[in-house]
């Protein structure tokens, strides 16, 4: 990103300060063509990487002439300050976190005909990807959920389809994964349960301070109760692991043991397999 900015406009605006700002996609090369020109020949200083990195630090009016602006308008602006560009990660806590996420936005739109959208972390996850491609910073995020979610808007509210999960498949292939969710109700209602047991272990880590997680053969299981029995996964889970908030707790007083993988044997047999994970972390107590 890049910012240009007049601190002192002459006239009766002179103590407003006039930002300029964004991606200026394609600028880098400019000033890198013109960097290149300048080293040419024997005597031409080796470009280190760190610079190769950070051609807008090397800026000038004469590149934004180039760019595309008037001359008299870049005149205006004496200073240019460079920031960082947004990466992956940061896209990603945007769409997680910051108050007026695009994410909440399509939430409410789609909650406003009776529809819940969830969007899960692996969703989230490419869509920052995607949003980084575009290199155009935070608006790659509208960019990328406007491509992929508009027929959604257009499609779902004249359907059956009351729940859906916007997983990776959906971010890479929009149009097929819709008609899947059309079309197949239980591959939809699938996608929604897993979601809402992924959900369940969040909620379970950031109330008890203790991380689960369901294996593949653990979530079919909750999978197939929840869509077979007309019961939601919170209450399978809930009955689950009535005792394991204390027992948990206990092992983790006992062996500093913070992380649980929950197997299909705990869903058949959650208090026996309790009371073992119990006694043996009394005994790596009792050798510690």
């Amino acid at each position: 990103w890049l910012i240009s900015c007049n601190p002192l406009p002459p006239g009766n605006t002179r103590h407003i300060l006039f930002i300029v700002s964004g991606a200026f996609n394609g600028l880098r090369d400019i000033i890198k063509k013109r960097m290149n020109k300048s080293r040419m020949g024997f005597g031409a200083d080796v470009q280190s990487k760190k610079e190769e990195e950070d051609h807008f630090q090397f800026v000038t009016s004469k590149d934004f002439v180039e760019f595309g602006f008037e001359p008299e308008f870049i005149g205006r602006l004496p200073v240019h300050v460079v920031c960082q560009e947004l990466s992956v990660d940061d896209l990603y806590e945007i769409l997680n976190h910051s108050e007026g996420s695009i994410i909440k936005q399509y939430e409410n739109s789609f909650r406003a005909y009776g529809i819940e959208s969830l969007f899960s972390d692996a969703g989230l996850r490419c869509i920052a990807e995607k949003a980084y491609g575009e290199h155009t910073g935070a608006r790659g995020l509208i960019t990328v959920c406007e491509r992929v979610l508009r027929e959604f808007k257009y499609e779902l509210p004249s359907s059956s389809v009351r729940q859906f999960v916007v997983t990776k498949d959906i971010i890479d292939n929009p149009i097929d994964e819709l008609q899947k969710l059309l079309q197949e109700p239980g591959y939809n209602k699938k996608l929604v349960v897993q979601e809402q047991i992924r959900r369940y272990e969040v909620e379970f880590s950031g109330k008890y301070g203790i991380a689960i997680k369901f294996d593949a053969d653990a979530t079919g299981s909750i999978t197939e109760q929840a869509m077979n029995n007309g019961v939601t996964p919170k209450q399978i889970c809930d009955d689950i692991l009535r005792s394991y908030e204390h027992g948990l707790n206990l092992i983790k007083k006992n062996t500093c043991q913070d992380e649980f993988i929950l197997t299909q044997e705990v869903i058949e047999n959650p208090d026996k397999v309790l009371e073992r994970w119990i006694r043996d972390s009394y005994s790596q107590k009792s050798k510690g």
